[in-house]
């Protein structure tokens, strides 16, 4: 992958480097979603990880 970002353009590494940010805004929610969740009932986390897995 790394190889390939060489050998982008800056408008293309731009749009790449965007949509990284994205990703990994979305990892920060969902970790701060399931720390969340940790400190529900039993049950409710239960449904909770269900929900997670589709």
């Amino acid at each position: 992958m790394l190889g390939e970002i060489r050998g982008y353009t800056l408008g293309q590494f731009r749009k790449f480097s965007d949509a990284a940010q994205r990703a990994h805004r979305r990892q920060l929610v969902d970790m701060g979603n399931v720390m969340r969740a940790t400190t529900y009932d039993k049950n409710s986390f239960g449904a909770f990880m269900k929900q997670l897995e589709g």
